[in-house]
């Protein structure tokens, strides 16, 4: 089953750039899981495995995503209060 999902350049220094997708999947009635995939595809750490990648990558990605909820939560609060 295909997920909503969004593909986007990111700049990745010192590494190079990445290809970063987002994918949304359904997590019950009124809630959504985003998954964050990011591979390097230019520069300097493109050889780097896939497994160092990922363990290199994962306290940025860990970062993004709480950004990402502080930013829906807020707003989702913004709309029921009005404010």
């Amino acid at each position: 089953m295909d997920r909503p999902a969004c593909w986007s350049w990111a700049r990745l220094w010192p590494f190079g750039q990445a290809w970063i997708r987002l994918e949304l999947i359904e997590n019950g009635a009124n809630s959504t899981m985003v998954r964050m995939l990011e591979k390097i595809e230019k520069g300097s750490g493109r050889p780097l495995p896939s497994a160092l990648q990922a363990t290199v990558l994962r306290p940025r990605n860990q970062e993004s995503l709480a950004r990402l909820t502080d930013l829906v939560v807020t707003g989702y609060r913004e709309t029921l209060t009005g404010r």
